[in-house]
């Protein structure tokens, strides 16, 4: 029966369940402490673990205004989510602030760079970063070239719809340097809106697919309109099987959100989504990532779609994260409190009986496997 737990457990890991918690150096500078539902006190990415994350995801800027995402900044956050047993994947956004749909700034020591200067910077920025890593003890499991680059990246001369071939060699050189640093980093070319079809084959038909490993998405399915939300996500479903048809290859949710004021809600909408990502898209998506969990409401600006909310300096998770906790617990394990009294027949995967309150982790009870 240990055993049986043991492979269950480790099948269960396949599927990568992660959050990007690139904000957390920046809320602990404010003062903030991260807290868990027993009232500890947890560094992020320990709490994401216990949250029953295995990865985490941290942009990287080139040159920020702050210290923050920058090259230090990312390599001690990495090296604390290795700390914690998470897996990294790094977010190269090729610029010295955010990159989205919307703005792809070449960063200011860029600027006056050449279209061949321009593949040149991004393959000495990814090296210089990667090998600041490796520094530290920390090998990437994955590598972004750009963040949700739509329409390219590096504005102007990366735009993909005014001059598709430099977008593509772009990533190219991305790629390139990824690979000649460690052949085993996993390559992501991400784009946002999951569920449009269209937006995908356009821009990923403009790569040399063998010049990147996964498609990552991005979806916000924060309508919570019943058809609408189940459209959106139906239609992301179906477009990871039609990419795989389509380009041969598997996709990542690499961010996904929902209203930090509405837990509830937000909580059935991620279960659901998990729930398909991992079920229901024939094996073509690998994982799902929560984008800043850490953020409370109102941070940062007014950001909303973050999962935690605060009391005076202690930030804890909302109940939308229970959807990432509940799916990581293997399949035919239940997830139960067990207290003193009733711990005559526990025991540990070794067989071993306990004679305390179990701690985390994943134990038999009668004839039952559970979680706690």
């Amino acid at each position: 029966m240990a055993l049986l737990a043991i492979s269950m457990l480790a099948s269960a890991q396949d599927f990568t369940l992660g959050a990007d918690i690139s904000w957390y150096t920046e809320i602990q500078s404010k003062g903030f402490k991260f807290y868990n539902a027993e009232g500890e006190v947890k560094d992020c990415p320990e709490l994401m673990k216990e949250a029953g994350m295995n990865a985490a995801r941290l942009r990287v800027w080139v040159n920020p205004a702050g210290s923050y995402c920058g090259k230090d900044d990312v390599v001690k956050k990495a090296a604390a989510a290795k700390a914690a047993g998470l897996d990294v994947m790094i977010d190269f956004h090729f610029s010295d602030t955010w990159a989205d749909p919307s703005n792809q700034t070449i960063p200011s020591a860029w600027k006056s760079h050449s279209a061949a200067e321009l593949k040149t910077d991004i393959a000495n920025h990814v090296t210089d970063v990667l090998t600041a890593l490796k520094g530290a003890g920390v090998t990437p499991k994955w590598v972004q070239i750009g963040n949700e680059t739509n329409d390219g990246l590096l504005w102007d001369l990366g735009k993909a719809s005014k001059y598709p071939t430099n977008y593509k060699n772009y990533v190219a050189a991305g790629y390139d340097a990824v690979k000649a640093f460690n052949s085993s980093i996993l390559v992501i070319v991400h784009i946002s809106n999951a569920n449009d079809q269209s937006l995908f084959d356009w821009n990923i038909g403009l790569l040399n697919q063998n010049k990147l490993d996964i498609i990552g998405m991005s979806l916000y399915p924060d309508d919570f309109s019943k058809q609408i939300t189940e459209q959106k996500i139906s239609e992301y479903i179906a477009n990871v099987k039609h990419l795989y048809t389509k380009f041969g290859k598997n996709c990542m949710l690499v961010e996904v959100g929902v209203p930090v004021g509405q837990p509830e809600e937000s909580y059935k909408t991620l279960k659901k989504v998990l729930d398909l990502s991992k079920n229901s898209a024939d094996g073509h998506c690998l994982g799902v990532f929560y984008w800043e969990p850490d953020a409370y409401s109102g941070y940062n600006g007014g950001y909303s779609l973050g999962a935690s909310t605060k009391v005076g300096t202690k930030v804890k998770l909302t109940k939308a994260m229970d959807a990432f906790k509940e799916m990581s617990i293997p399949d035919g394990i239940e997830s139960v409190s067990v207290s003193k009294k009733d711990n005559s027949s526990i025991y540990n995967l070794q067989g071993q009986r306990l004679n305390g309150e179990p701690s985390k982790g994943i134990y038999i009870k009668g004839n039952k496997k559970y979680a706690k």
